[in-house]
């Protein structure tokens, strides 16, 4: 099995690197230096060069002070980077695991679910409140 793993420089990343030590799977480690996740042809690219059968997102933006004043930034790394994951992982029929950063939801998320998209391994959590709709 390929897996592609995103935000490999991150504290969950190196942690997915020594535990890709101890498998028999095929692992790709990427980092923001040799992978743009907020660049949608760049991913594709990448999920196509590894054939990627898994793609496992653990690159966020966590600074949670900084966010407030850099939020662009912020909703392109966990917002727009995360959808381009979808797309290129739907297109590839590769199961995408993200790993959502602690901030990114209020606590707790009131009335979600959880469901499977048609026809892929893309599992989408939507909050179903007036304020917001989280795919």
């Amino acid at each position: 099995m390929n897996i592609l793993v995103t935000g490999a420089n991150g504290q969950l990343g190196n942690e997915m690197q020594r535990v890709a030590m101890l498998s028999a799977h095929q692992y790709t480690f990427t980092d923001v230096d040799t992978l743009d996740i907020c660049d949608l042809d760049a991913v594709r690219a990448m999920v196509a060069q590894v054939k990627a059968d898994v793609i496992v997102n653990c690159a966020a933006y966590t600074n949670v002070d900084k966010a407030e004043t850099d939020s662009e930034c912020a909703d392109r790394i966990n917002h727009l980077a995360v959808n381009n994951l979808a797309v290129a992982a739907c297109e590839a029929d590769a199961t995408l695991i993200h790993i959502s950063p602690t901030m990114c939801f209020p606590a707790p998320l009131p009335h979600h679910t959880m469901k499977i998209a048609p026809h892929s391994h893309l599992v989408c959590m939507e909050q179903q409140s007036s304020q917001a709709n989280w795919r």
